[in-house]
This record gives C-alpha cells, structure tokens and sequence, in this order.
C-alpha cells in the first residue's frame, strides 16, 4: 500500500532496461490501490513515453478525477496530445461538474474561447453560483476579445438561467439601460468601478423614466479620471447605430463635467473609435444625449461608458452629482 516502494520498484526496473517489468509493476501498483491518482499519473506517463497516447488516455482521466492538483497538467498534457476538442471532452475530461468547471477555467486561461462554449453548456446546468461567476467571467472575456456574437449568446443564456430575462425591443443592444433591475456588476450588465472622491448608487428617488436611475456622488476630494460607470455591448460588423441616454447633473464643480462615450472593444487597430458626448458641468435639468457611429467589418463589441476627464486646473476637486436614465443602443438605418 506504499506508494513510494512501487514507484522506487518501476524506477529500478527502468534503470535496468526492464521496461516490460517497470509496466507490470505500475499495473500492479494500481491493482493494489485502484483509482490512485499518483499511480495513473505515472502509469499515464510510461505510456506516453512509449508512444502509446490512446492507452493513456484512461489513465490520465483518472488522475484527473481523483486529484485536482493533477488536472492543470492533465489539460495541459491533453492539448499537446490531442488537436481534437471533442475528443479531450469526451475521453480525458472526467465527467463530474466540479472538474468540468475547472476545465473551463483553463480554457479561459488560455483563451481557448470557442472551444470552452460546448464546456460551458455542460456546466451551466448545474446553475449554482460558481457556475454563473465562470459564466460571467467568460462572457466578459468573449466581449474584450471582441467576440460580440459569442458574448450575446452566453449572455442570453445567463439572464436565463438567473431569471433576468426582461421584455425589451428586440433591436435594443444594452442590458438594463433604464436600471430598472439590480445590477449584478458582472458580466455584460453594468460594472461599477470603485474609486477614490466619489460614490456610485441607484437612485429611487430621481429618474427621467421608469421608478429609478443611477446616481454618482463626487465628494470634492479628488481629481479623477472617471470611467466608474460602463457595459461591454455586443454589436454587429458594418452596421449603424444610435445611442441615446439621458443626463442630469446638479452642482458639478471643476471645468470637466461628465459625459458618455463610446468606444470600440476588441476591434483591429485600423476600425478603433472613441465618440463622446459634451461634457455637463454645474446644474443641468434630463438632457437627451446622443451618439451615431458605425461599425467596422471587424468590429462587434462596443463599451458604452459614462466619463469624467482629468482636470488640469488648479481648482480641480470635483464635486456635485450626476444621474443617467434610459440608455438605448439600437440599430440605425441608413
């Protein structure tokens, strides 16, 4: 029951030039504590060597589902070994959802994006938080990547899952653009950026529609370059769209107020933009913004961003608030 005398034992017989004998004694090793993650690991390993990858293929898997320290190099090795993603699902990749999940993991690591989406929609069956933070977590690494068509699929299928799939047009591209529902500061929906001199909230109280909007709070302690408020939005390549948002600011200090912009995620450096708005200082009632752009062949995510520049004055402290209400995104046509 030694695991170390066996491994000692197939290292003797190899030092000799025994490999026959070093082979009978890791399958014994594994007639004696069946499932060892160690004993496939280096049975796996042997067979390998040998040239002989399909008869490792079991071994390895086994490692992997009793040892999860084992499952990096076993997904690692996996790659290397076979170029077919089906085939690494279907016979290295143990079969229970926890190690399942941690396959998936590695692929975003990796940025193996398309080949995770089969992983995924194995994974998300188990609808359990750590299943919707990876979900989160690969719809945002698809929408960096500019894999706009991708990140809506994933999307869609996590507001399902959660239970937050609201009516809207179906032209309309943003994720509670009237902040009707909590935000979940993850994946495509609004990510809220902490910061120093200033505070981000909804608000119930003051709205241009609906029952609330979202407020940010600048306290008159810092000069921040402001980007807390923003969304990853999956777009189509070559197409128009208009974005129309609403913006109420009261007592805004310093001659940088805020403003939206627009800018494109993931696209080739030749079909980047960045559009904004004009920038609100002081006390200004609901003003309907808006922004027409246009996408590139290329070019399927934007982020939509609610921004404050840097102030190069000396009286440069803002303070005051702001609110936004009822953003759109939706196709224009030409």
């Amino acid at each position: 029951m030694d695991p170390g005398i066996w491994k000692e034992l197939s290292n003797v017989h190899l030092e000799r030039g025994e490999p026959e004998k070093a082979e009978a004694t890791l399958r014994a090793e594994l007639t004696a504590v069946p499932h060892s993650p160690q004993a496939s690991w280096r049975l796996a390993n042997f067979l390998l060597v040998r040239g002989r990858t399909d008869e490792a293929f079991p071994y390895l898997r086994t490692a992997a589902t009793h040892e999860r320290s084992l499952r990096v190099p076993v997904f690692d090795l996996a790659w290397k070994l076979q170029a077919d993603p089906d085939v690494i699902l279907r016979e290295l990749i143990p079969a229970d959802t926890e190690a399942r999940a941690d396959y998936l993991q590695f692929l975003l690591v990796r940025r193996r994006l398309p080949e995770a989406y089969p992983v995924w929609t194995e994974v998300s069956k188990a609808n359990s938080p750590a299943m919707i933070r990876l979900g989160n977590s690969y719809a945002e690494i698809l929408a960096t990547a500019g894999m706009g068509t991708e990140a809506a699929r994933v999307w869609k299928e996590l507001l399902a899952i959660t239970g937050r799939s609201e009516p809207k047009p179906s032209d309309e591209r943003l994720t509670n653009g009237d902040f009707e529902a909590n935000i979940s500061n993850a994946g495509l929906d609004w990510r809220l950026i902490k910061g120093p001199g200033y505070q981000i909230d909804l608000d119930a109280f003051a709205f241009q529609n609906g029952t609330r909007s979202l407020r940010v709070t600048f306290d008159g302690t810092a000069n921040p370059e402001f980007a807390g408020v923003w969304q990853a939005v999956p777009v189509e390549p070559n197409r128009k769209y208009r974005f129309q948002g609403y913006l109420k600011t009261d007592s805004i200090t310093t001659d940088n107020g805020l403003f939206f912009a627009i800018v494109s995620l993931g696209a080739p450096r030749e079909e980047a933009f960045a559009h904004s708005t004009e920038s609100r200082v002081e006390t200004v009632g609901w003003v309907r913004e808006q922004l027409d752009f246009q996408t590139g062949p290329r070019t399927s995510v934007v982020a939509i961003q609610l921004r404050r520049s840097l102030s190069r004055k000396l009286n440069n402290l803002i303070q005051g608030r702001a609110w936004i209400d009822n953003l759109s995104v939706k196709p224009r046509e030409p």
